[in-house]
């Protein structure tokens, strides 16, 4: 399995395979949109390119995010930021769109361009994002600090909105109990689903997601709530079975394995999971390469950008150390390949 070590990882599949599957619910809704099953790619700045979104649809992922998409950059009308939007066009499934920002003016003409610009099935907001650039501009986690003007916000937003608006929240600024009044404030506003982080912005990305609030949250909703933060294959079971949410978000397990959506649709069905070697998760990752320099704009971008990505398709696989020393020098997509081939032929020990 793409980032686990392997013995470790089959041992914990056959258990998984003996003990009792999950219930069988594939399908959910938001707004009457029926998605094919309740496995959603989360929205990570620096990964949720195309070629990630694409690759969580191919490989099973029900519904996807972009990453983060600055309103105030649309509204002064940044180019990099407008091609963010062009590059939706090739999404192959369902998409939520996520914009960040807090002056209600600038947010409105952010829909606008997106409306124009862009193909997406939702449009989600972020509440969530805890780093201190988004903080300073009163943006992401900061919101949840004001819970009338979030009140008036969101209605803006579902107001101005032509596809129906969705999420993406923490469970408070500092205290896990707002997350109830969170929910009910976002409802009131119109919003149609709620994607819930189990931690708190003074949590950062610190300690364990706390599931128990996700369902405290799931008790009172009236819209589907989405459960976030630290979920994988080995806990999907558990976190649905606590929390009775209507879907699973797969933020960082997600990274470097697109193959987690097929694994945890899988297991929802009862079915044996696929044993993937070496050879098997650098196949998949020369897919990867190349669809990325084939669909994404800037080519030293992408390379760059794999720097970080690449290497994690590999995490936790035997002999592979020089392959990931060797890949953060790469430079282009000739330099991935040949490196690849290399792996794929024995050549580096």
């Amino acid at each position: 399995m793409v980032g686990t070590n392997p013995a470790e990882f089959w041992s914990k599949a056959d258990e998984l395979c003996k003990s009792e599957k999950m219930d069988p619910n594939l399908t959910f809704n938001i707004a009457g949109i029926e998605l094919k099953d309740r496995y959603v790619q989360a929205p990570l700045a620096g990964f949720s390119t195309i070629t990630m979104r694409n690759f969580a649809h191919r490989y099973g992922a029900g519904l996807s995010y972009t990453e983060m998409i600055s309103a105030n950059a649309l509204f002064y009308g940044s180019q990099d930021t407008f091609e963010m939007l062009h590059d939706t066009q090739r999404d192959e499934g369902p998409l939520a769109l996520q914009l960040f920002g807090y002056e209600i003016d600038h947010i409105e003409k952010a829909i606008e361009i997106v409306e124009k610009e862009a193909k997406y099935t939702f449009l989600d907001f972020n509440l969530g994002c805890p780093v201190p650039k988004v903080m300073k501009q009163k943006a992401g986690s900061h919101l949840l600090t004001d819970l009338p003007y979030l009140y008036k916000l969101m209605s803006a937003i579902v107001k101005k909105s032509n596809h129906p608006v969705v999420a993406k929240t923490r469970l408070g600024f500092s205290n896990p109990e707002d997350i109830t009044k969170i929910v009910k404030v976002l409802e009131d506003a119109g919003v149609k689903a709620i994607a819930i982080h189990g931690r708190t912005r003074s949590q950062f990305y610190t300690g364990h997601a706390d599931y128990n609030y996700i369902a405290k949250a799931k008790s009172i909703a009236n819209v589907p709530i989405i459960a976030n933060g630290d979920i994988d294959e080995k806990n999907a079971k558990d976190v649905f079975d606590l929390t009775k949410a209507d879907a699973l978000m797969i933020g960082r397990a997600a990274i470097g394995n697109p193959l987690i959506f097929k694994d945890l649709v899988d297991l929802e069905e009862g079915n044996p999971l696929t044993i993937r070697t070496y050879k098997d998760n650098l196949e998949i990752l020369k897919e990867y390469i190349d669809y990325s320099y084939g669909f994404e704009r800037d080519a030293h971008k992408v390379s760059l950008a794999l720097r970080t990505i690449a290497p994690a398709f590999l995490t936790g696989l035997p002999s592979i150390k020089k392959v990931r020393t060797l890949m953060v020098h790469c430079n282009s997509k000739e330099e991935y390949i040949e490196l690849i081939d290399k792996a794929l032929n024995g050549e580096i020990e």
